[in-house]
């Protein structure tokens, strides 16, 4: 008798129902709970982005070093916003627009999120560095002579020539301890018979 009701029981429709909705909401609450479970997440190598260079070359500046070129950022975040934080979705920006002279000089940066995720969400515990260490130099100019020597020979039969080129003059320009060990420009031109 109890054997024909519990047959009677498993065999129905509304037991069907009854089970898998049980079994949707218990699946649905362990994927709630460890989604949302809060987690400490590295992010290791963002990159740091400079904006504004052109200001700086405006002023007749370069950067000739920046260190670090990327940073380690670590989150308290619920697992569902940590797998949205790696190091092609966040950068790390700097802003060369306050560059106006020249030597050692440091920049605090500004972290860029992916779209969708707020800082309230990912809660930044701890990073790399505080600050972006750049060395700046004043852009200098020098103007070359350009030297274009043939090594080769006129094919039989026909006279050589001097070699005709243009610009005979390059400006070069960069760093002033670079630009100042150049003194001219060299294109080697070799003819095979």
């Amino acid at each position: 008798m109890i054997r024909g009701v519990l047959r009677k029981v498993f065999t129905s429709s509304a037991f069907y129902i009854a089970f898998s909705l049980l079994v949707s909401i218990a699946l649905w609450m362990f994927i709630e709970i460890n989604e949302n479970q809060i987690i400490t997440h590295p992010v290791r190598d963002v990159p740091v982005v400079r904006i504004n260079e052109r200001i700086v070359s405006d002023r007749s500046f370069l950067i000739t070093s920046m260190s670090p070129e990327t940073v380690t950022l670590t989150f308290q975040c619920p697992r569902s916003v940590a797998q949205k934080l790696t190091k092609d979705t966040l950068s790390v920006v700097i802003d060369l627009a306050t560059i106006n002279q020249r030597g050692p000089t440091t920049l605090r940066y500004e972290i860029v999120y992916p779209q969708g995720v707020g800082i309230e969400e990912a809660n930044l515990t701890s990073s790399s560095v505080n600050l972006i260490s750049l060395i700046v130099d004043r852009i200098s100019s020098n103007p070359v002579r350009v030297s274009v020597p043939y090594t080769g020979g006129a094919a039989e039969g026909f006279m050589l020539e001097p070699v005709q080129y243009n610009p005979q003059q390059i400006t070069v320009h960069g760093p002033a301890e670079v630009v100042s060990k150049v003194s001219s420009a060299r294109v080697n031109i070799l003819r095979k018979t």
